[in-house]
């Protein structure tokens, strides 16, 4: 039966459609408290019969043909649930309390419980196998495995387990040797008692800090637990995680070609031509805005190749700034990532102490050995390691199927060489590396050779004209550790004041090979903020200030200013240089009136300057629109800009 109910202390107002029985709940009622009334108010009398069940309920004969009015008192007391200090299911029966009992049905309190680890356990995924077959190809066995477990394995213990692999070997001898084969390996396991540990291929990111953000691809495990203190209402928090880096971070800053929605390349962190990105790490901007994947949206990205494409809905043109942000995965060194966080809070205040250590290994190279030559050349690079090269001309014997030169010598210069197929003379392998325009000895040709060929131009006025050169680039291994302190709290009688208090320290050595240009690996940088709420009874104020330093040497992992902070304030774009900037912020709220002013401090080396914003906003009553009012002042951009606009909410 459909109706309403409407509750007043204990009496109960229920409209009830016609029908012939209608529920009245699980509390008890009040029988003589029962009456009825018709839509116009007036009292009436139709025949029931009330049964005081569990739930009680009413029956009308004949039934209802109208929609009527029911109004009965009702008693907060629920005596539905049953309790007892003993478990009732050991009571004997009648029949057996006074005959002896056997053996078997002897026990104990404890012994008829017992806990079955993995029998809550489940399983679940797929594990295909397809053929691919073409014109021009033979006959290919594809395999993939998708597994998900999760279940108990104690009475406070969960497990969570994910495996993927999509090139799971399908010979009969096949099998995955170690653990890094698997595309994805995810284990969890939680206890409220120790916290959190988990370990596989998985990301790590830190609490939100000024200068401590990221978000790392590890091959590894951590773990995560917290502690209390009852004595003084505060709690606290560790966290550590460790293991290998799947990728490393880089970062391409470019503009768009008029007409050209790609593919653009990407490139590494030293410049690498040819990277894998790992899938999903990438954030694309344009103009300062955050782009979203998809063919239907705006970028499609292809991760083996290294290359972005954008779709229709974004078209570029030569004004566009592009800023793709990733991870990719590099194998010159055995690269390792070590994380660690203390957190202790209270009420009114809250400390953390964070660090962060990314190094390679230089004893275990993932590709050759490096030479004795190689590692001298890297200890006398220091920090220029764009200029580390090593030779790649190495004498062969005659070989056919490969390029090979001659060693000469050309208008006066030395150590030329030159394509040649003489089986007679001497010979060298060489293997060409792309310096730059104007940085390099050689160019590429046409030739009928199997494989490409270089040929050397002599230099103009002692300028090199060519972009080849016969070299190798020598990849240094590099550490970085910051070290980051917070805390912020609440102060005050009302407790409308915070403070915030940040700083941090980093150690970048760019070349472990090297004991030269260390001076400046070591770097700083600090911030204070400030914020005020008075009590006001028809208004809001907020008054805000902060100030926020960086020396020359500081670095961390990824940026800590916004994508377009640099254009912002003129400065170069890749800028790395010391940075002071401060905020000065007024907010004020009556009514349907907001006002607020934003002032912006910067000093740099290259560039001084402040910018101002005023907005004024009013929200009409009982109308959707909004009026709005912006004025920007500034010493570095525009002298004064006015903007006036009413928006309107959709």
């Amino acid at each position: 039966m459909l109706c309403t109910e409407l509750s007043a202390q204990n009496w109960q107002e229920r409209l009830l459609a016609p029908g012939d029985s209608v529920s009245l709940g699980a509390k008890p009622v009040v029988v003589e408290s029962i009456s009825f009334y018709n839509l116009a108010g007036e009292e009436i009398n139709p025949i029931y019969q009330f049964n005081g069940g569990n739930p009680a309920y009413l029956l009308f004969n004949p039934p209802l043909l109208d929609s009527i009015k029911l109004r009965y008192q009702s008693i907060n007391l629920n005596l539905v649930p049953r309790f007892s200090l003993r478990d009732t299911t050991m009571i004997l029966p009648p029949d057996k309390r006074f005959q002896d009992l056997e053996r078997e049905e002897l026990y104990s309190l404890g012994t008829n419980s017992t806990f079955t680890p993995f029998q809550a356990l489940n399983s679940q995924g797929s594990l295909s196998r397809s053929i691919s077959v073409g014109n021009n190809q033979d006959a290919v066995l594809n395999s993939a495995l998708n597994l998900q477990l999760s279940g108990n394995l104690g009475p406070k213990t969960r497990i969570r387990a994910s495996i993927s692999d999509n090139t799971v070997p399908v010979q009969a001898e096949g099998y995955t040797q170690q653990i890094r084969d698997f595309d994805r390996v995810y284990l969890e396991l939680e206890n409220p008692d120790f916290g959190l540990i988990r370990g596989g291929d998985y990301n790590i990111s830190p609490a939100r800090s000024s200068f401590l953000n990221f978000e790392k691809r590890i091959s590894g495990g951590g773990i995560q637990t917290k502690f209390s203190s009852a004595e003084r209402q505060s709690e606290g928090q560790v966290h550590l995680e460790g293991g290998l880096a799947r990728g490393r971070f880089a970062r391409n800053r470019f503009q768009g070609e008029e007409g050209n929605q790609g593919p653009y390349k990407l490139k590494g962190a030293n410049g690498e031509q040819f990277i894998i990105i790992i899938s999903g790490s990438e954030r694309v901007y344009i103009d300062g805005i955050q782009l979203t994947r998809g063919q239907q949206y705006d970028y499609v990205i292809d991760y083996n190749a290294g290359e972005i494409s954008f779709t229709a809905l974004q078209p570029i043109t030569r004004d566009k700034r592009i800023v793709v942000e990733f991870q990719y995965t590099e194998q010159n060194y055995l690269r390792s990532v070590a994380y660690g966080e203390t957190q202790f809070k209270n009420d009114a205040w809250q400390s953390r102490l964070q660090y962060y250590s990314e190094q390679d290994s230089r004893d275990q190279p993932l590709g050759a050995e490096l030479s004795d030559e190689e590692k001298r050349i890297l200890a006398e690079a220091g920090d220029n390691i764009d200029q580390a090269f090593a030779s790649t001309i190495q004498a062969a014997n005659f070989d056919p199927s490969l390029v090979q030169y001659q060693l000469v010598d050309s208008l006066g210069y030395d150590s030329v060489l030159v394509f040649s197929t003489d089986s007679s003379a001497q010979l060298y392998n060489a293997s060409f590396a792309f310096v730059g325009a104007g940085k390099g000895d050689y160019r590429l040709i046409s030739s009928n050779a199997n494989g490409r060929v270089f040929e050397w131009l002599s230099p103009e006025n002692g300028q090199s004209r060519g972009s080849y050169a016969p070299v190798r680039t020598l990849v240094a291994p590099n550490r970085l550790q910051v070290l980051n302190f917070s805390s912020r709290g609440k102060f005050g009688t009302k407790k409308n004041q915070s403070l915030e208090l940040e700083l941090a320290a980093s150690n970048n050595a760019v070349n472990l090979f090297s004991d030269r240009d260390r001076s400046n690996d070591d770097g700083a940088a600090g911030k204070l903020a400030y914020q005020w709420k008075p009590s006001l009874k028809k208004s809001k104020f907020a008054l805000g200030a902060s100030y926020q330093f960086n020396n020359p040497g500081f670095t961390t992992v990824e940026r800590i200013y916004a994508v377009e902070f640099a254009r912002d304030w003129n400065l170069p774009l890749n800028y790395q240089g010391a940075l002071q900037n401060g905020v000065l912020d007024l907010r004020y709220q009556r009514d349907s009136v907001k006002m607020r002013s934003e002032t912006h401090f910067l000093n740099s080396p290259l560039k001084q300057g402040w910018r101002q914003s005023l907005a004024l906003s009013q929200c009409y009553p009982n109308s959707r629109r909004r009026f709005k009012r912006t004025f920007l002042a500034g010493a570095i951009r525009k002298p004064l800009l006015f903007n006036r606009s009413i928006v309107v909410r959709t």
